[in-house]
C-alpha cells in the first residue's frame, strides 16, 4: 500500500450513517449532538468518518451489553 493510501479516509453524511448502521436519522443527530459521534463541518455538510463511525457503534454496542 502506498503511503498516499494511508491518508485516505472515507467520510460519510448523517443520514448515510443511518442508513448503513440502521439507526434512526433523529438518533444520529442527537449522537453528535451530544458528542458522542465525532463529526466536522466542511462548507455546508456535516461528515462523519469511518473511524469515528466505527468508535461510536463499538461504544454504544458496549453501552448496550451491560
Amino acid at each position: 500500500m502506498s503511503e498516499n493510501q494511508d491518508l485516505i479516509c472515507t467520510y460519510y453524511r448523517p443520514a448515510q450513517v443511518s442508513k448503513l448502521t440502521g439507526m434512526g436519522r433523529t438518533f444520529i443527530a442527537k449522537a453528535i449532538r451530544d458528542g458522542r459521534l465525532n463529526s466536522v463541518k466542511l462548507g455546508g455538510a456535516r461528515l462523519i468518518s469511518e473511524h469515528a463511525l466505527r468508535e461510536f457503534v463499538t461504544t454504544e454496542d458496549q453501552g448496550v451489553s451491560r
